[in-house]
């Protein structure tokens, strides 16, 4: 019985989501079941839009992003269309099924928060 409860615990922390991410998890293209798409760069900037080349011809939120264990940070840049200058903390976690989730710790801007929060996750387009 122990020797069973031992292998089901195991297999359970085999499941879980890593504790701590690195941008390259992160660095790519995303998207959502609404079509609104956010890119990671590797210099450390996102931006979003409501379609895919929009990311190229009209964004609406950009800015830098900072990953530290699974917190994401968003500074928006000043000159964002949305909320310029807005910084927000979300707890993250990509599935294995490479899922991300978004968990709201804080966000000054309402549009973003609202975007992350009520989207459901997303899911990668591009590496």
């Amino acid at each position: 019985m122990f020797a069973a409860l031992i292998t089901i615990f195991a297999l359970l922390a085999a499941c879980q989501p890593p504790t701590t991410l690195t941008s390259d998890d992160l660095v790519g293209i995303w998207t959502t079941d609404y079509g609104h798409f956010t890119e990671y760069r590797e210099d450390g900037t996102f931006r979003n839009a409501d379609y895919l080349e929009g990311l190229e011809a009209r964004v609406i939120e950009k800015g830098k992003y900072q990953l530290q264990g699974t917190r994401l940070t968003l500074q928006n840049a000043e000159d964002s269309v949305y909320c310029p200058g807005a910084e927000g903390s979300y707890q993250i976690q990509i599935t294995k099924d490479g899922e991300m989730i978004y968990e709201l710790e804080a966000d000054e801007c309402a549009t973003r928060r609202i975007h992350i929060t009520t989207e459901g996750p997303k899911y990668r387009v591009s590496p």
